[in-house]
């Protein structure tokens, strides 16, 4: 089962935090934000301090939901914001 979310940075964490109680095998999370996407995919550390408790409480997100499910798998696309049209709608 494949769950995609759209993430933009007021649901990322609450659509984060419903995804986390099903099990999952595929979490694919796009989002127009390439910051945010290489944070979370560890490429850049995040230095501003106010979005470093919303990059903590989604890792720790995916880090439950990695527990839930061993063979869960999730990972974060980059979308040019032109092709961001189904996570806009999806947010």
């Amino acid at each position: 089962r494949d769950i995609i979310i759209g993430l933009n940075k007021e649901t990322s964490v609450t659509d984060a935090s419903l995804a986390s109680r099903l099990p999952i095998f595929n979490l694919r999370i796009r989002g127009d934000s390439k910051l945010i996407i290489q944070q979370q995919n560890g490429s850049w550390q995040c230095k501003n301090a106010n979005i470093l408790p919303l990059y903590r409480k989604a890792a720790l997100l995916v880090a439950d939901l990695r527990k839930l499910d061993p063979r869960s798998t999730v990972t974060f696309e980059h979308v040019y914001r032109e092709q961001n049209k189904v996570a806009d709608n999806l947010a």
